[in-house]
């Protein structure tokens, strides 16, 4: 019975090791995710300011454009000066040109704004560009990091499942059968240690001929509260059973 109790506590300890270890490979592949995401949004970041920053450069030449065509349209408007019959004609040339003036001073206004508009951006896009090559590196680093952690963690965990198999192949299967019921019915705890006449699993204490005789190892003895299988651990002596 001894070599038996003995197999659970090892049977517990790797499933308990097997429960961490498959916790810590679920949260690596969002842990990646997580990376990839924060990339992926600077990465936006640096789309968003090229395409406003090429949209105001259109703006701009279009505004451009417009300057021409009114610096033309005023010279036009000059040489019909020279033609004018009436004063009408003259006055109306003289408003034309007027209203061409101040469009083209607006214009050249918006230019001025355009222009400082894409300094600014051009000045936003260096800087995500450096941010994004920069965290590009880290996270590539990172997430290189965190896949031989996940090779780690796969190959370990293999490693414990041969053990297992090796640990379960030692134990009868009905008693086998027992212990698994009991760990998916007590959160993956089966097996647990009792001290000074109380258990670890719920902390309650257990009659004193019961852990008397749960010191002599002899017989296979569950908690009569959580009923979980329990063993005599002497805690004062560096935790071994």
């Amino acid at each position: 019975m001894k070599e038996q109790i003995a197999l659970l506590i090892a049977l517990q300890a790797l499933d308990s090791e097997t429960v961490h270890l498959s916790g810590k490979k679920r949260m690596l592949p969002e842990r990646i995710r997580e990376l990839e995401e924060t990339q992926r949004k600077k990465q936006d970041a640096v789309d968003a300011c090229g395409i406003a920053l090429a949209e105001l450069l259109k703006k701009r030449q279009d505004q451009e454009e417009r300057l021409k065509r009114g610096a033309e349209g005023l010279k036009k408007a000059k040489q019909r000066l020279l033609d004018v019959k009436t004063n009408k004609e003259y006055q109306a040339i003289l408003k034309e040109m007027e209203s061409i003036e101040s469009l083209q001073g607006k214009t050249e206004d918006d230019i001025i704004s355009l222009l400082e508009q894409a300094d600014k951006l051009r000045g936003d896009l260096k800087d995500g560009e450096e941010d994004l090559a920069a965290s590009q590196k880290a996270f590539e680093q990172e997430k290189r990091s965190l896949e031989r952690e996940l090779q780690s963690l796969d190959a370990d965990l293999a490693r414990l499942e041969e053990r297992r198999r090796t640990l379960v192949d030692g134990l009868p299967a009905d008693l086998v059968r027992r212990y698994e019921t009991i760990r998916e019915r007590r959160n993956g705890v089966a097996v647990i240690s009792v001290w000074k006449e109380v258990c670890n699993g719920c902390h309650m204490n257990i009659p004193p001929q019961m852990y008397i005789e749960l010191q002599r190892s002899q017989d296979l003895r569950t908690c009569p509260n959580c009923h979980r299988i329990i063993y005599w651990q002497n805690e004062a002596a560096n935790g071994e059973p």
